[in-house]
């Protein structure tokens, strides 16, 4: 939404020490989406055996400091997180060329903390990765950052306990917030996930002139938690008016916290049919439908390189349950992090020559 530069910008109150790093870039987004990029200049050089120009390692050492010190109070367990994404030196150096082969400018495709040449007529790597970073989403831009372990990609990628439900019109989107509940006919709904908590609506796209539609591009831009749920008939519901004929049909009805906005979520090339399943932490990362399916990191790489294409080609990009088709060509990402095109195992590079 908006991009904000700061000089010299205090961090005060940490749980440590307080901070000051020399340049702050924040990308403001929805909702708790801002990412933070730390740039701190130092003079300093280091040559290397083969003559090379480097940054010093203390310098290095010293981003590694502002990321793990830079936190704020997350509202969940009364825990802290990471307030910045990246952190970077900016040092002297005239030969980019060169330092693109430097492993503290490889480290931050790795770890997202490393060093970037900055001299006079020496800034195309700084540029590049600007470009880079403001044309990431969220949810691709904090997969750059360590994972802490296994269990912490489960719960990003496979506790999928948030259920999409597909929300008739306006009108009954209306009903459901305004008294904290949805239903939908049992049998519609061949199976309940074990473990769903939470409640997610997606606004179907109507291409008639009504005034009982979602005047947006929204796919999903509000969920709630489930405090209960139970069946009933159809007709003992007193805030939606029942069909005739219909009073005695099984509905399942849950009963949900205040909604909750979230996104926007944009539609993509189709919506959901009735339901589908996602995890917490895609929910509110998300940026299209698409990304609400994604299953791994190495997915999220490849998607995001897709989308690159998508865009920059005018190809059609359609994510299917177990892969994407871009054009005629199909990509999967197998469960080892193989990379499969039209059936041939590829690299991630590879992807980027699909016509």
């Amino acid at each position: 939404k908006r991009l904000e530069l700061f000089y010299n910008k205090q961090y005060n109150k940490l749980p440590t020490t307080n901070q000051r790093p020399d340049t702050v870039l924040c990308l403001k987004g929805v909702g708790k989406t801002d990412r933070v990029y730390i740039f701190d200049a130092k003079y300093r050089i280091y040559v290397d055996k083969s003559g090379n120009i480097c940054p010093m390692e203390d310098d290095i050492n010293i981003m590694h400091r502002y990321r793990d010190s830079i936190v704020s109070k997350s509202s969940i367990n009364n825990s802290f997180k990471y307030e910045s994404v990246g952190a970077y030196v900016m040092f002297p150096c005239s030969d980019e060329k060169t330092f693109e082969e430097n492993k503290y400018y490889k480290s931050i495709e790795k770890v997202n903390i490393g060093a970037l040449p900055m001299l006079p007529g020496s800034t195309s790597l700084m540029k590049k990765h600007l470009c880079d970073i403001i044309n990431e989403s969220y949810m691709e831009a904090i997969n750059n950052n360590p994972v802490f372990d296994e269990e912490d990609d489960y719960y990003k990628f496979k506790n999928k306990n948030v259920m999409i439900v597909n929300t008739k019109d306006k009108n009954h989107f209306d009903v459901y917030k305004e008294n904290r509940f949805y239903h939908i006919p049992k049998k519609s709904l061949s199976k309940l996930n074990i473990g769903v908590e939470y409640l997610a609506f997606y606004q179907p796209i109507d291409k008639s002139n009504s005034s009982n539609k979602f005047n947006n591009d929204f796919g999903i831009e509000y969920y709630a938690k489930i405090k209960d749920y139970y069946e009933y008939e159809r007709g003992s519901c007193k805030e939606l008016k029942c069909d005739n004929g219909k009073e005695n049909d099984i509905y399942l009805r849950f009963e949900l916290d205040e909604l909750k906005k979230v996104g926007p979520i944009h539609r993509v090339e189709y919506g959901i049919r009735t339901l589908n399943y996602t995890t917490l932490y895609l929910l509110k990362t998300a940026t299209t439908m698409h990304e609400l399916y994604l299953s791994s990191r190495r997915e999220i790489d490849v998607y995001k390189i897709l989308k690159k294409i998508s865009k920059d080609k005018n190809i059609n990009l359609r994510k299917e349950n177990d892969g994407f088709y871009i054009g005629s060509d199909f990509v999967k990402v197998l469960d080892n992090g193989d990379i499969k095109l039209s059936r041939n195992k590829v690299s991630i590079k590879d992807i980027l020559y699909i016509n």
